[in-house]
């Protein structure tokens, strides 16, 4: 048993150690290079898998091919992610882009097709010959699917699983450390206790400065524990 829990919350600078193929990406549209949501942050149920970009409150901004590919996948819905394209890399990797107002002329016209053979609005469709190049304008930024004007965008790796974004890519400006509001630590195993309650503890967390909070009380732990945080990760210019 430990007789104390020292929880100590590290903010690391981490160096750019990206490698050639990702620096070439492009960033995805003209709108802006600031987040309204980042990669992993949690939602009902799940994660999330991408980046929000913020697009202001409007629609029409470019989208671009971040790099050359192929266009597997578009899919069209009132719901969820509404207007999708799914854009197969060269390196394997995939670029996803949704909430779309539109597609490009080329793109618009062959989905106007599939659904006129469909008769129907809603589309899963994989087209064989939507080649693009890096820079090329495939779509432009919208609201479909849910509310707010704004893009969201993927990249998912060889597998199919989704990675972050921000891996590849270094516009965003975030120079503000994360702000930590709320600490707990849970029971994982059946003999687990915190604080002698065999359920999960909240802790207050006081802020300090500038990357440093405490907890003030001791914590006392037996078996094995997870942690939890909860608070506010920013970013220059953005709320």
């Amino acid at each position: 048993m430990l007789k104390y829990l020292i929880i100590i919350l590290f903010i690391i600078n981490i160096i750019d150690v990206r490698s050639q193929a990702a620096q070439k990406y492009l960033w995805p549209t003209d709108a802006s290079t600031y987040m309204s949501s980042s990669f992993c942050e949690f939602r009902d149920g799940h994660y999330h898998s991408a980046i929000d970009i913020k697009t202001w409150v409007r629609e029409g901004y470019k989208c671009f091919a971040i790099d050359d590919g192929k266009i597997e996948r578009i899919r069209m819905s009132p719901f969820g992610y509404g207007k999708v394209i799914y854009l197969r890399l060269n390196d394997g990797n995939m670029a996803v882009y949704a909430h779309l107002q539109h597609f490009n002329s080329k793109i618009e016209k062959a989905v106007r097709e599939q659904q006129l053979k469909n008769e129907r609005y809603q589309l899963n469709w994989y087209p064989k010959n939507l080649y693009v190049k890096k820079g090329d304008v495939i779509a432009y930024t919208g609201r479909t699917g849910i509310g707010v004007p704004h893009l969201h965008f993927e990249i998912r790796n060889k597998n199919g699983n989704p990675v972050n974004p921000l891996n590849f890519y270094n516009q965003i400006k975030d120079n503000i450390r994360p702000r930590i509001k709320k600490f707990a630590v849970v029971p994982l195993s059946k003999d687990a206790t915190v604080n002698s309650s065999k359920k999960p503890r909240k802790f207050d967390v006081i802020y300090i400065r500038n990357g440093i909070n405490i907890i003030k009380e001791p914590i006392y732990v037996s078996g094995r524990v997870g942690l939890m945080l909860s608070g506010f990760d920013q970013a220059d210019g953005a709320g």
